[in-house]
């Protein structure tokens, strides 16, 4: 059972339900980082910190004690906090999934660059929203305020997200524009009047610049020459086209909804190393980006973003 909410797309949440909208204005834009969800709560004495699927994440511990100063201070037991180390999804990502301690200087093959080591210094928090109350969000704005403010206190690097009102969907478009001008990856669109629900809501909007999906791994495609590759010096054919390549040209994943796809564009460092290590990524999530849903449901020309938090 999921234990935070989350959203839907801004897009499918504007169109008509029998003719009438799902929502009223105005609501209010959050700016929204590249960040890891983790919910944050109190059993039995410990601090805990679980990811969206309620698994553990990684490298946290080492702040239990001053979010259990706060939480002891505001009589709070959960949180709905965001992780964003070195100011990037990639690093956050390596952060709270490091088993082996503070992740440390590697080679992204996804990439081709040199990851960085990471340290505690690294990290912030964006606090989101309190799981626990029961007030209309337009109420509970300044109680959440009010705990970010605590948590610095307590010495974590704390915010909240920046945050505006929208009276149209004009002003709500044009707040998303600002927020990603000053760098963030998006938006978020929220109703003042709802409560919080541990699910997926049209209270909660995602505004981004594609239409983002994710799904689980279910196989993967081989890459094939799809022309003739020649020696630039004598024009003899070195890879006849239809050759197989040894690397993933594509991997196919299934969505929450049931629905397939099978997103290409991976970095060929990458698809080398999913194609030698199958059964090592069978089951992660990855996020990919698509142009559209066609009538059927299907995903117009799916391409390969990132890895990300399982489900």
């Amino acid at each position: 059972m999921a234990q935070l909410m989350k959203g839907e797309t801004w897009s499918d949440a504007c169109k008509l339900v029998r003719g009438q909208p799902r929502f009223q204005y105005p609501v209010m834009v959050e700016a929204k980082a590249d960040e890891i969800r983790c919910r944050v709560y109190k059993s039995g004495g410990e601090i805990l910190f679980e990811s969206y699927a309620g698994k553990p994440l990684c490298n946290l511990a080492g702040f239990a004690v001053q979010f259990q100063l706060m939480m002891h201070h505001a009589h709070l037991t959960e949180l709905d906090v965001g992780v964003l180390v070195n100011r990037n999804f990639n690093d956050s990502y390596r952060w709270v999934r490091s088993a082996k301690g503070f992740p440390q200087e590697k080679l992204d093959k996804g990439t081709g660059k040199v990851a960085p080591a990471l340290t505690s210094e690294m990290v912030e928090f964006i606090l989101f929203d309190l799981p626990e109350s029961q007030k209309p969000f337009i109420d509970r704005l300044r109680d959440i305020d009010f705990a970010a403010s605590g948590l610095r206190h307590y010495g974590l690097r704390c915010t909240r997200p920046a945050r505006a009102l929208a009276q149209t969907p004009g002003e709500v478009l044009d707040w998303y524009a600002d927020f990603r001008s000053k760098g963030y990856e998006g938006a978020m669109a929220k109703t003042l009047d709802h409560v919080y629900a541990r699910r997926r809501t049209y209270d909660w909007m995602k505004i981004k610049p594609s239409e983002d999906h994710d799904g689980c791994i279910t196989g993967f495609n081989e890459a094939i020459s799809s022309v003739d590759e020649l020696c630039p010096e004598t024009s003899v054919v070195l890879v006849p086209k239809g050759t197989p390549l040894g690397r993933a040209g594509s991997i196919n994943v299934r969505t929450a909804d049931g629905s397939t796809a099978a997103p290409a564009g991976i970095p060929h460092g990458l698809g080398r190393e999913l194609w030698e290590n199958q059964d090592k990524y069978i089951g992660q999530w990855v996020e990919f980006t698509c142009m559209e849903r066609d009538r059927q449901g299907g995903f117009r020309h799916p391409i390969y973003n990132r890895f990300r938090e399982d489900k």
